[in-house]
């Protein structure tokens, strides 16, 4: 009995074995095994990490457009608060770009512009923002206190593609120092500590107005006043100039 089995073993093992010698498996009787990948080496982890920020960078290229930003001092100026060129202006979109207006005088006058593009894939999110102050007189690092006599100090910001609904908010009031630090010929170093009250054209009268903080460090070139632009300080009749760079 013991040969018969025996026997019985061997004949079924010779019909599973296969030309290499190793007994077949028998798919009926078995689950997949899963593919053992190798481990990844400290290269590809950098090589793999070094991808994901070059694409992330790309996104961000494809998806955002280039902000600009200027800053720009003129010596010999003024400020000139409302325009008075074509009369298509609206009321509140006057209110809301007043202040931005430069033209010939005897102080110095600080421009900040801020132009955001926005999406590519949006439409209409651009956004502007403008800062100008007018400085009848100052001495480089002897801190000037806002507010006061013989500053004037504008700022506005909103929607750049509903300029004509008078989108956005324009200042009341401001409160803090600024500090010319250093000066030379062609550009010169302002420090701002600056707390800026602003309201929408659309407010009640009773509406609490909001603060924008500005608390910064920037150099300001020298621009000669027949270089100004609709976007940095001349009036147009088409104000739509005035809040694209």
């Amino acid at each position: 009995m013991e040969d018969e089995n025996k026997r019985c073993r061997d004949e079924y093992q010779e019909r599973h074995r296969q030309p290499n010698g190793v007994p077949r498996i028998s798919s009926a009787n078995t689950k997949s095994i899963p593919v053992e990948t190798q481990p990844r080496t400290g290269l590809d982890r950098r090589m793999s990490r070094i991808m994901r920020i070059i694409c992330g960078v790309l996104s961000s290229v494809w998806l955002l457009g280039c902000t600009s930003e200027r800053f720009h001092y003129l010596e010999n100026a003024a400020v000139i608060e409302n325009c008075r060129v074509g009369d298509e202006r609206p009321a509140a979109v006057s209110r809301l770009l007043a202040g931005h207006y430069i033209g010939p005088g005897h102080g110095l006058i600080l421009i900040a512009r801020k132009f955001d593009p926005g999406s590519l894939l949006a439409v209409d999110d651009e956004t502007y923002e403008k800062l100008t102050i007018g400085i009848d007189r100052h001495e480089v690092g002897v801190p000037m206190n806002v507010p006061q006599p013989g500053i004037r100090l504008f700022y506005s910001a909103g929607s750049a593609a509903f300029i004509r609904r008078a989108a956005g908010a324009f200042s009341t009031g401001a409160s803090g120092t600024i500090v010319i630090v250093n000066k030379s010929d062609r550009q010169l170093t302002a420090r701002l500590d600056l707390v800026i009250l602003v309201r929408k054209p659309s407010d009640s009268p009773e509406a609490v107005p909001r603060e924008v903080k500005i608390k910064e460090e920037r150099t300001f070139k020298s621009l000669d006043i027949e270089k100004l632009t609709p976007w940095l300080g001349t009036c147009q009749p088409s104000f739509d100039k005035e809040v694209y760079r």
